[in-house]
């Protein structure tokens, strides 16, 4: 059986119509691509710099007749991003070319290629897409998973990452810190290095729960956005409140309203965030007190990923110029098709390019995160007691 030029679009038309099938399986979405906003490169473009937010300094007013104030417009920190080769599979098609060319050149009112493939499209593409689509969420997934470790990660370094030498060598964010910093290593306003802004204050005594990461650090308050704290309500609050009040400043050091809307959860924790968010009353307290995230001021959308590590969560707002997920805007069809006559074999590939930017830090919190990348933070196995504020 021997393919003609027209094959591939057919293929890419039947592989076509078991993604938009799997792409409405919510199983298989990736969660974050909703909350994340998209950056799409230009076409042959493979890596990308944007600035940091670094606004006009505070707006004063002026007196009749009185020259206008100069404001200064400083450039901000130059953040990279970069889209590398995340899925690639080849498959050997010999056998199924021999086994199955008389079966559809034999078929009445429908062309050998055509039914070719369809059987291809079901036989490969779906498993094939299922597996991107993964893939896809995987990735998303480690921007969170590694986002606070210190020293930083491979994983962010872009260089490395794609092999590309054009791009900085370092596993660190633009401001040189973690994506998620704690209160002993916090980030600095671009313009004077300032570690916290002109109102901020600490909302308790430590950053984390006895025993975790974050217990043998003060909250300082100021420009750092992690924690160690179990899945709870107390948590929840001072977590939202230290983002309104103490992340909400701009690189001038200007503050800003911001309100978080989402909740990004590990699917291990799923169940204490349901008894948390939907109990009309406090969780866990023999009080008639209304759980405040029922109201609508506070409701955060619940966003629930198997990829994250166990009892991590994060606060954020979605679609915030903080963190962009990245893919070519116009790049060739992901399928090809190729006969190699050296050793008479049939051969299918699929690929796809994805990445990531870090912009700005502001627009994301962990309220518990791992400081290795692997290691879940450790709150007991007994999630009743989490929920006990331990005023800290």
């Amino acid at each position: 059986m021997e393919l003609s030029p027209q094959f591939l679009p057919l293929f890419r038309r039947e592989a076509y119509a078991v993604g938009i099938n799997l792409y409405s399986d919510a199983d298989l979405r990736n969660q974050f691509a909703d909350i994340l906003k998209m950056r799409r490169l230009s076409a042959g473009t493979y890596w990308d710099k944007m600035y940091s937010i670094d606004p006009v300094g505070e707006l004063n007013g002026r007196d009749e007749a009185e020259q206008i104030p100069e404001g200064n417009v400083a450039m901000g920190r130059t953040c990279y991003g970069a889209v590398g080769i995340e899925a690639s599979v080849r498959i050997g098609l010999s056998n199924t070319m021999h086994e199955y060319s008389r079966r559809f050149a034999s078929e009445p009112g429908i062309s050998p290629e055509q039914g070719f493939a369809g059987y291809l499209a079901d036989q490969y593409a779906e498993g094939i897409l299922s597996r991107q689509l993964y893939k896809w969420h995987q990735l998303s997934a480690r921007i969170f998973n590694y986002g606070a470790i210190a020293a930083g990660q491979a994983f962010f370094n872009h260089r490395t990452r794609v092999n590309n030498p054009d791009l900085p060598n370092t596993g660190l964010q633009y401001d040189g810190r973690a994506l998620f910093t704690f209160a002993n290593n916090p980030h600095t306003a671009n313009t004077n290095g300032a570690t916290i802004g002109p109102t901020g204050r600490p909302t308790g005594t430590v950053c984390g729960w006895a025993g975790t990461a974050g217990a043998a650090i003060a909250d300082t308050g100021g420009y750092f956005n992690a924690f160690t704290f179990p899945p709870s309500i107390w948590a929840l609050k001072r977590v939202l409140t230290h983002f309104e009040t103490n992340q909400a400043f701009d690189e001038n050091n200007v503050p800003y309203q911001q309100t978080p809307d989402t909740l990004l959860i590990s699917a291990h924790n799923e169940p204490d965030w349901d008894e948390i968010l939907e109990s009309h009353f406090l969780h866990g307290q023999n009080v008639n007190t209304e759980n405040i995230f029922m109201l609508e001021r506070y409701r955060l959308r619940k966003v629930v990923s198997r990829e994250l590590i166990a009892n991590t969560w994060f606060v954020g707002k979605a679609n915030s110029p903080g963190i962009y997920l990245m893919e070519p805007d116009h790049e060739p069809t992901p399928w090809d098709f190729w006969y190699d006559a050296i050793n008479r074999s049939w051969w299918m590939s699929y690929e796809r390019r994805w990445g990531f930017l870090i912009r700005n830090w502001r627009y994301w919190i962990a309220g518990s995160a791992s400081t290795d990348g692997v290691t879940p933070p450790n709150y007991g196995y007994n999630s009743a007691t989490w929920s006990a504020n331990p005023v800290f």
